[in-house]
């Protein structure tokens, strides 16, 4: 991994130690039945700093998080006599659809195993939190440890500006150039904020919720001053609190985040010593400044060599235009599981890997890694009606509404709100695990657990009360 000054990313390594007193307290109160959970979880929150300090790359990373995923569900599976696998029909979309995609497409065995490593561990890991016999006082405990690890992340954000300024990659403890990742942890982050502030009408969360958006903005993700605001209207009208007034207060703070972002990203420097900020604040120059960045981004993405498919949104008409017009593609996908990466040395000589290897080959930019089109590439839209589906009735099951509390299930609706803007519009980090999927998936489970209700969780806690 090569990023920046050395002795400058060891130094952000060391934010991990803001870290061990919560995995100290943590690690005190397991049990037997959710340590290996508790491993998956620390792991993927550490990723970024453990890579940093030399200690585990992020490939290992992800191979230790996978074994332990495994041995866990082997566990589970001794201790329970039924496995509870809910959602048939959609889970059996997904399956014949992956066969057939393989089939079709006659891909390549090595391939099928590269996208199988990319997905399945998101689903894997949600039927084993499913069916882990989970008691009330282990669910208290790892409520308490994710949001304390969400919550840690804030000063390590402001640690990092006084570092390296605002900056893409970095991203907390936990990822080095996923820069998405800022992006989609906020929008978590906010999107439990504001179900509880809907529902508790508690004016503290709206400081947490502000200092969520500072972790956002650090990692120049303008992403969020548009998905926010989404969360905000989609929590009004969820509540039937929908109205003229509140829609015009949500543009404004679309105008003042947008502001913000412009100042901070735009007048800040990448330097060894630190943050320096080269104008003062102003509200007009930073919207000229806004606008003139995104006529000049947009006329460098259409005069690219890869055109329009470097754009998130134009990718779509370019997908359906070259390679999706042909209906057994469009279902089953183009180049099959696992298309999108080598399958030998001889190839990766050839186009390279990761990116490189997809432009190369197949002359398809930035906008093909959202994670809609990342999929229908490779294995087709009926694998997509099969995992939303999935989701979705992880998020709106009618048991939900009966077990959990209004907060509980605001929250999952909200989630799914977050879920698919990103993987529409925006990326992958819901669909390739990191710490997104490792929480959103957590989450998924534990709400569905037979175990878990809303009795069980202190739900009205704030990060400052835990």
């Amino acid at each position: 991994m090569e990023l920046g000054n050395h002795e400058l990313d060891r130094a952000f390594g060391s934010v991990i130690l803001l870290v061990l007193p919560i995995l100290l307290w943590h690690f005190t109160k397991l049990n037997r039945s959710t340590f290996i959970l508790s491993l998956i979880i620390t792991l993927s929150f550490l990723e970024g700093s453990l890579e940093l300090l030399g200690l585990l790359p992020s490939n290992y990373n992800a191979l230790f998080r996978d074994l332990l995923l495994f041995i866990g569900l082997v566990d589970v599976i001794f201790q329970k006599p039924t496995i509870r696998l809910t959602e048939w029909g959609m889970l059996s979309l997904i399956i014949v659809s992956l066969i057939a995609s393989f089939l079709m497409n006659d891909a390549n065995p090595v391939q099928l195993v590269y996208y199988l490593r990319k997905t399945i561990p998101n689903l894997l890991l949600f039927y084993y939190v499913l069916n882990l016999p989970i008691v009330e006082e282990s669910i208290k405990s790892l409520k308490k440890y994710i949001v304390l690890l969400f919550v840690i992340q804030i000063p390590i954000a402001f640690v990092k500006i006084m570092l390296y300024g605002v900056y893409e990659n970095y991203i907390g403890s936990m990822s080095n150039i996923a820069g998405s990742v800022s992006s989609s942890f906020t929008l978590i982050a906010v999107a439990y904020l504001w179900s509880h502030y809907l529902i508790r009408n508690n004016s503290k969360t709206l400081i947490w919720i502000f200092l969520f958006i500072f972790f956002a903005i650090s990692g120049g993700k303008r992403s969020v001053v548009v998905f926010i605001p989404i969360i905000f209207v989609f929590g009004y009208f969820y509540q039937g609190k929908l109205s003229l007034n509140r829609l015009f207060t949500i543009f404004g703070l679309v105008a003042v985040l947008s502001s913000l972002f412009v100042y901070l990203n735009f007048n800040s420097k990448l330097k060894g010593n630190g943050l320096t900020l080269k104008s003062s604040f102003n509200l007009v120059s930073n919207f000229t400044l806004l606008k003139n960045y995104y006529m000049a981004r947009a006329s460098a993405e259409e005069n690219s060599e890869l055109g329009v498919s470097n754009n998130r949104l134009l990718a779509y008409g370019f997908y359906f235009t070259q390679y999706g017009s042909n209906l057994n593609n469009l279902l089953l996908g183009f180049t099959g599981p696992g298309g999108l990466y080598p399958s030998n040395s001889r190839e990766r000589r050839k186009y390279g890997t990761g990116e490189q290897y997809m432009f190369n080959k197949y002359r398809v930019g930035y906008g093909m890694r959202v994670g809609v089109l990342w999929n229908i590439f490779q294995v087709g839209l009926l694998f997509l009606v099969g995992y939303f589906g999935l989701v979705y009735r992880a998020t709106r099951h009618n048991s939900l509404k009966r077990k959990l509390s209004e907060q509980d299930y605001l929250f999952l609706k909200l989630l799914f709100i977050v879920f698919f803007m990103d993987t529409v519009i925006y990326s992958s980090t819901f669909i390739i695990p990191n710490v997104i999927t490792t929480v959103f998936y957590f989450v998924l489970g534990l709400y569905n657990n037979p175990n878990y209700t809303s009795a069980n969780i202190v739900e009205n806690e704030l990060p400052a009360d835990v």
